[in-house]
């Protein structure tokens, strides 16, 4: 091969090892996030305490990113208001707006069974329930 060939075999294998790289670190980093975990759209139109619990670090500089005492399971209702921002995007399948209803369900349930009734979210976590039963009557 001439010089200016292997070159560009040899930049070519780059390319491709880069490409290689980059796709497994995608896949890696897609593989070790929970079914919970926001999108960024998503994280953005999440309450603060949410966002803390999400970014722990946004916690720990600013009090307002932080959880309220609102029981031992209250972090439940974070993943909750993820499933149900899923549930609720009319531009995906039935099916999946469906599948995303049960984990809605299930963490609401977690979060309200040991919710004290002084929660200063109590309201926010009531309007998210009847967002929950709105979504389950109008997704059968």
């Amino acid at each position: 091969m001439t010089g200016s060939h292997s070159k560009f075999w040899r930049s070519g294998r780059l390319l491709a090892l880069g490409a290689i790289a980059v796709t497994a670190n995608v896949a890696f980093a897609q593989a070790n996030r929970s079914e919970f975990d926001p999108t960024p759209l998503e994280f953005a139109q999440l309450p603060p305490y949410c966002q803390g619990q999400f970014k722990p670090e946004l916690a720990a500089a600013d009090p307002a990113y932080r959880m309220p005492e609102c029981g031992p399971r209250f972090n439940h209702f974070c993943p909750a208001l993820v499933a149900l921002m899923r549930a609720s995007q009319i531009s995906k399948p039935k099916h999946e707006r469906q599948w995303a209803l049960a984990p809605a369900r299930g963490n609401m349930k977690y979060t309200t069974d040991s919710m004290p009734a002084s929660c200063p979210l109590a309201p926010q976590v009531q309007a998210a329930q009847i967002r929950l039963q709105i979504l389950e009557k109008s997704l059968r």
